[in-house]
């Protein structure tokens, strides 16, 4: 099984992050695993431009000027291209 990292600190817009994520490896069927990491000190010891931010398959992605429903929808197209790739 797969694993996705969501990085931050609890807030709304990290809130709804990881209420979408949920909902997408649900709804995609995604054999995959949902990891939080909310420790300052690994965000600086993994060099994480900002938070919050998502890694899967050692790619990090970061939420583009706070635009959370794009964010989510890159990770939908993100999660569903690994799933067709397999």
């Amino acid at each position: 099984m797969k694993e996705l990292i969501l990085y931050g600190i609890p807030s709304q817009p990290y809130q709804i992050l990881k209420s979408s994520i949920k909902e997408s490896i649900i709804n995609g069927a995604y054999k995959i695993k949902l990891k939080e990491v909310q420790d300052t000190s690994v965000f600086i010891k993994e060099r994480l431009k900002s938070i919050p931010c998502v890694r899967f398959n050692n790619e990090i992605r970061n939420l583009p000027n706070d635009n959370i429903p794009y964010f989510i929808e890159e990770i939908n197209q993100w999660l569903s291209e690994e799933k067709n790739t397999h």
